[in-house]
């Protein structure tokens, strides 16, 4: 993760795990805002929605 901060992909993949498998929002929410920005950076539409559904479901 140190090597490439800017990875939207293990953003997106880090909100994932933080949000189902331990339950800690608060991280979860932290990194789908930070793949958020970067998808939007990339303009990867269908990646973006996904990530704005997750954070609509957990009321970020």
């Amino acid at each position: 993760m140190h090597a490439k901060p800017d990875f939207a992909e293990v953003h997106f993949m880090l909100g994932n795990l933080y949000m189902d498998k331990t339950g800690d929002t608060d991280k979860a929410v932290a990194h789908l805002k930070k793949a958020e920005k970067l998808f939007i950076k990339l303009d990867d539409n269908l990646r973006l929605s996904h990530v704005r559904q997750m954070l609509a479901h957990e009321g970020a």
